[in-house]
């Protein structure tokens, strides 16, 4: 580590005097050089991710030797899921008529569903939506 300047912290009525430190990429072990030690806490987490994703591994491989009640289940699953995707695509085609006809009738046109494809999570889509109606 290299210890740099002193400078001066406030925060509200309280101000603090500290040094900046950096990291030294050229790591050289002398008595008179600074050290740092980075802990990076509890692996139980990384230890339970391993295990759960090798046995999701294992129950996709072994997917012959599910019961037919389960298969049938995620075959259902997996239809409905496609079913989404195939609807999203409907939606985008069908408001991309509607535009190209009221961009003829009404111009600028009207663009329905404008977030529809934004990469956007749910809680930021609906602030959004929040800001445009507002």
């Amino acid at each position: 580590m290299d210890r740099g300047d002193s400078i001066t912290l406030t925060s509200g009525q309280t101000k603090t005097k500290a040094k900046v430190v950096t990291v030294n990429q050229m790591q050289v072990f002398e008595p008179e050089m600074y050290f740092a030690w980075f802990y990076e806490g509890s692996l139980w987490t990384t230890y339970l991710g391993g295990a759960l994703m090798v046995f999701v591994l294992l129950a996709g491989v072994m997917f012959p030797l599910w019961p037919p009640t389960f298969r049938l289940g995620v075959s259902y699953l997996s239809m409905g899921m496609l079913g989404l995707v195939g609807l999203f695509f409907v939606i985008g085609i069908l408001r991309l008529i509607f535009w190209l006809i009221t961009i003829v009738v009404a111009p600028p046109g009207i663009w329905i569903f404008p977030q529809l494809f934004a990469d956007v999570g749910f809680v930021s889509a609906i602030s959004i939506a929040e800001r445009t109606l507002s």
